[in-house]
């Protein structure tokens, strides 16, 4: 696509975003593609680092949230002059020139092997309580119940 078109599409996908939800695409796309931090700076509400994860996992699973930033990243790389192959190239040349700090050299080689997909992947764990909230839901009411079951639909809906 051109740099017109792309314009034109990103107005058209972004008008169909609301506030939340474009604070977060703009936040993810700045921020290197941390979608937790992002959800943060968006303005969304969760109770622990790991629902904020999850309902970060959840947005960006958005037909339209993929969308949004995909033509946003398409749009960026014509404004860059340097493609992929550049970055490598100069990265490589930083790691095996004996002229360059070695402190330079590990931090090009964090940042080639970021790149390559090389890192192992970070383990993490989430723990929950099902027990307190298995009381809570038991001690409710059925319309307080069904209360509750609407506000997390309305809530998995703006999301």
């Amino acid at each position: 696509m051109e740099e017109k078109e792309l314009q034109n599409e990103i107005a058209k996908v972004r008008s169909e975003l609301n506030f939340k939800q474009l604070r977060f695409c703009d936040a993810y796309l700045n921020n290197g593609g941390n979608a937790s931090q992002a959800y943060k700076e968006a303005g969304y509400n969760c109770s622990s680092d790991a629902s904020y994860t999850t309902q970060a996992s959840r947005l960006l699973k958005k037909a339209y949230i993929q969308k949004y930033i995909n033509l946003c990243n398409q749009l960026n790389s014509i404004y860059c002059s340097l493609d992929r192959a550049d970055v490598v190239r100069k990265l490589e040349h930083i790691i095996t020139v004996s002229e360059f700090p070695i402190g330079q050299q590990l931090e090009a080689m964090k940042m080639l092997n970021q790149m390559n997909g090389w890192n192992a992947p970070e383990k993490s764990e989430v723990v929950v309580n099902t027990d307190d909230n298995l009381k809570r839901l038991s001690e409710m009411t059925t319309e307080e119940k069904m209360e509750l079951l609407h506000k997390f639909e309305n809530n998995r809906i703006e999301h």
